[in-house]
């Protein structure tokens, strides 16, 4: 009994070796960001994501993250299906502008005197998320605007 044992072993290095062998048709993972940990699953064609991003745009850096980690396992229509916008899906094309005329519109909308979230912003100035976040920061630290910590 011990051979055979031993046999097994042998041919699971050998299939671990072997990647390619295995294509994952649906999981649930925990994802730990740097903010937060995140559950995320691929099921029936479609990623899901537990952060606010993915419920924004269908696509979040963690979803990117797996599919790097896993893209010789995954179904082609896993890697194809975050990378293209869904049926229901609109497409938002990123402004490329300097960023103090980012900042100069960024601060015309908290002039607003409206509850403004960074996604909210991002998507209505059609700016990348990550500048929106890099700039709203920047006018807190400088006493600018306030954020309403009960809308966090």
């Amino acid at each position: 009994m011990r051979s055979s044992l031993i046999g097994k072993i042998e041919k699971a290095k050998r299939y671990a070796q072997e990647p390619g062998r295995v294509t994952l048709s649906s999981f649930t993972a925990d994802f730990h960001g740097d903010n937060a940990n995140h559950v995320i699953s691929y099921a029936e064609g479609k990623w899901q994501c537990g952060c606010d991003f993915f419920s924004q745009w269908g696509i979040c850096s963690h979803s990117m993250a797996l599919q790097q980690m896993l893209a010789g396992m995954l179904p082609k229509e896993a890697l194809a299906s975050a990378m293209e916008p869904q049926s229901e899906e609109k497409v938002t094309v990123l402004r490329e502008i300097s960023r103090e005329q980012a900042k100069q519109e960024v601060q015309q909308l908290f002039w607003s005197r409206r509850t403004l979230y960074y996604s909210d912003i991002a998507k209505e100035l059609r700016l990348d998320l990550e500048l929106v976040v890099d700039i709203c920061r920047e006018l807190e630290e400088n006493g600018e605007v306030k954020v309403d910590e009960s809308a966090l």
